[in-house]
């Protein structure tokens, strides 16, 4: 039951689509969602606050049905305030309703400030009441499991599994010589490697390390590009740099499956580190696209020891830079990372997977 659209809207479509080809699903939403061929959208809740109307919404079109909710706490509420969302998961425990919900998120950090620190004790509270309610967790971080391991003795099933956020970009088909065209629309010669960044831009993913990776790259003597996707930021750069940096922006998907095809290497240093619920990643694992990333707090074991990406200390700058000099040096490592990335997304983070995950839970 998505509340909104947005990113986790696109997780929902595609998810909703995937579990259609196996059952019957209904997606409750908020009003003025678009329609869906591939199933039935409902978009019939106009304040998802107000507990009776949601409960009215979910007898209506799913009357003794299986509940799948994506928890974000803030797609529910301003600052992830949302005391019907509690009510309504024990309310429907008591009516003998299964219910398993996706953690995508759980809770903000406590913070200093007043407003924020009410936030995050009020996403504890709610947390609390509603993994004593479901039968099962999905939650969307290996790193997650272990670290709250405590909270999972709640969970009446006590079934709590890793469920990894899929790739929202189909791959795309493209030529052999698919590589030299791209760098040609771009205006790069065919002799250039090129870095990419891709997503949103914010401090918790760290851009300045990625252009920071570019230019020891460029100072190592590697001829190198620069591409930016999913945003345009404008950095100072030399005489010698602005050529070979691309800003692109925010781009269809069918032109980011033929971006990541294209590009040698991606750079993604989060600060907390790796997580099976970066889109960004398992968008970078379908396509084969050969991945740097950085490994922290969020971080579970299996990435920490993955063989289908690089990773560094998310603590660590200088060592990011020198990896990706040295990814970058080698091709043949990267073609092994790009058929192992591959393989991964296949058999652990594809919708498929998770979908098979989702259907022995859902009745």
């Amino acid at each position: 039951m998505p509340p909104a659209p947005g990113g986790l809207a696109d997780h929902t479509s595609n998810l909703a689509a995937t579990l259609a080809g196996h059952r019957d699903v209904q997606v409750l939403t908020s009003s003025g969602a678009a329609p869906d061929s591939r199933f039935e959208v409902r978009a019939e809740v106009a304040d998802w606050h107000d507990s009776a109307e949601v409960e009215a919404a979910v007898g209506a079109c799913a009357p003794g049905a299986a509940l799948l909710w994506q928890y974000v706490p803030h797609m529910y509420g301003r600052g992830g305030v949302n005391r019907a969302v509690p009510n309504l998961v024990e309310r429907f425990r008591r009516q003998g309703r299964r219910q398993v919900l996706i953690a995508h998120e759980i809770m903000a950090p406590l913070h200093w400030k007043p407003h924020w620190l009410a936030y995050a004790l009020w996403h504890r509270w709610a947390w609390k009441r509603i993994r004593r309610s479901v039968d099962a967790i999905g939650v969307s971080t290996e790193g997650w499991i272990a670290k709250w391991r405590s909270h999972w003795a709640d969970v009446p099933g006590g079934d709590v599994f890793l469920l990894p956020s899929p790739s929202n970009f189909p791959v795309m088909p493209v030529p052999p010589d698919h590589r030299t065209r791209w760098k040609a629309e771009l205006g790069l010669p065919p002799e250039t490697t090129v870095l990419a960044y891709f997503g949103t831009l914010n401090a918790a993913k760290q851009p300045d390390w990625v252009f920071a990776a570019w230019r020891a790259a460029r100072s190592a003597g590697i001829p190198t590009a620069l591409a930016v996707i999913g945003g345009k930021p404008s950095p100072v750069l030399s005489q010698e740099e602005a050529p070979f940096y691309r800003p692109l922006g925010f781009l269809d998907a069918a032109s980011v499956s033929r971006a990541l095809q294209a590009v040698d290497l991606l750079l993604l240093p989060f600060s907390d580190g790796v997580a099976e619920r970066r889109t960004t990643i398992t968008a970078g694992l379908a396509h084969g696209t050969p991945i740097l990333t950085t490994v922290g707090p969020s971080t579970g074991e299996t990435l920490r020891a993955a063989r289908f990406l690089r990773s560094v200390d998310a603590a660590d700058p200088r060592a990011y830079q020198k990896e990706a000099v040295r990814l970058l040096a080698s091709a043949p490592e990267r073609l092994g990372i790009s058929h192992l990335a591959k393989e991964a997304y296949r058999d652990a983070y594809s919708w498929d997977v998770v979908a098979q995950r989702l259907l022995v839970r859902l009745p």
